[in-house]
């Protein structure tokens, strides 16, 4: 399992756009699930879950991106990310961690503040 912060520049739809292309053409190219979206005392935020199965050796790795747009440019990315265990000995080879350094490293490509 990993978590990760990050601040990218620009507007919530264009960054989420951005996010999707990139973690879709990414190594581990990650398949869109669902989202949710609200917006509350002038904020929007929006989550969104990746996952990947692999057939072989039988494992997923799930990302869970949290976009929150503040309305000052800055758009807010926190992202969790978790690796099944799989094999008979139940190991988890950090898929999870993996996945999340991946995503990390591409958004920094969208301009991130931090």
């Amino acid at each position: 399992m990993a978590v990760f912060e990050k601040v990218v520049h620009g507007n919530l739809k264009d960054v989420i756009q951005n996010t999707d292309m990139l973690l879709k053409e990414g190594k581990h190219k990650l398949d869109f699930r669902d989202e949710y979206s609200m917006t509350s005392k002038g904020m929007d935020v929006t989550v969104r879950i990746y996952q990947r199965y692999n057939v072989i050796p039988g494992n997923s790795t799930c990302i869970t991106l949290l976009f929150q747009d503040n309305k000052d440019g800055d758009i807010k990315i926190a992202g969790l990310s978790a690796g099944d265990e799989y094999g008979i000995f139940g190991m988890d080879l950090g898929m999870g961690a993996r996945t999340a350094q991946e995503c990390e490293e591409k958004l920094e490509s969208l301009g991130g503040a931090s």
